[in-house]
């Protein structure tokens, strides 16, 4: 697999390489940082990208990220492997967070994610590192000040195929505040069924998967579903849209802080007890 390796010593000027993934490692030390994967017609091709924080002398003072994009078909066989290629190169090289796989290529390798104090001080969570631990790190010490419902509501949440087992096992921690949350894992079909995040989720499959299966009061939508600042999904249907679609209210939550994810729940349980007053 090749990637783009863009050289950040000079904003004026910056050299493009096709390199290996096995050089990638090797030009972090020297302050390089990967580019967007090259774009296909129609479909990206596979590859994946690193990050870099500033631009570091040496690996003793730099931490960065690998992170998989999922618009490319990844065997559990190359994710192992690309998780093989980090430790040893973390090994070798004696270090502990200078190189992190995102929680996709684990989930991609069906092994187990690394735990919460294994993921360093989250410096690579927009990219995917460690999301999914911060998260439900946040969201079992936010429900220490969950009050408990009056009586049981249910709600329905959707979420990209790889996550949803995890989100699922998460939500039953609910339970005991009289809240239920069923977890539906969307296939990806516009993007193709290979794209398995929660962020690249559209309104048309929601709607053509879910749309005889939701029985809660109101369905959640995670925040990274939409665009940014913005009520429309990647597919340009609209969350106004969608919800006359299904006949059902929607709920915007937070999908990567645990803590506002809970108040998104608390609200969401105001507003409903308000209009059923």
């Amino acid at each position: 697999t090749l990637y783009h390796i863009k050289s950040k010593k000079s904003k004026k000027h910056q050299t493009y390489v096709r390199v290996s993934a096995e050089k990638c490692l090797i030009a972090l030390q020297n302050g390089a940082i990967m580019s967007r994967q090259e774009e296909g017609i129609g479909r990206w091709k596979q590859s994946a990208v690193f990050y870099m924080i500033g631009c570091a002398s040496s690996a003793a003072n730099a931490t960065c990220a690998i992170s998989i994009q999922r618009r490319f078909a990844t065997t559990a066989e190359s994710a192992s492997a690309a998780i093989k290629l980090i430790d040893e190169f973390k090994k070798n090289h004696g270090l502990s967070d200078f190189v992190y796989a995102s929680d996709e290529m684990y989930l991609a390798a069906g092994q187990e994610l690394p735990t919460f104090e294994e993921c360093g001080d989250f410096e690579q969570i927009e990219n995917g590192v460690g999301l999914f631990r911060r998260f439900e790190h946040d969201f079992m010490n936010a429900l220490e000040d969950l009050p408990t419902a009056p009586r049981m509501r249910e709600f329905d949440s959707v979420s990209g195929v790889s996550i949803a087992p995890h989100m699922s096992r998460l939500f039953k921690k609910l339970l005991p505040y009289n809240i239920k949350i069923n977890v539906h894992p969307v296939v990806n079909d516009f993007f193709g069924n290979t794209v398995t995040v929660t962020g690249l989720v559209t309104a048309g499959d929601i709607i053509k998967q879910c749309k005889d299966c939701l029985n809660g009061e109101a369905l959640l939508i995670p925040h990274t579903m939409l665009r940014e600042n913005d009520v429309v999904f990647l597919d340009g249907m609209c969350t106004d849209e969608l919800a006359a679609a299904l006949q059902k209210p929607i709920w915007r939550v937070s999908a990567d802080d645990g803590y506002d994810f809970i108040d998104d729940i608390i609200n969401l349980i105001e507003r409903l007890s308000l209009i059923h007053i």
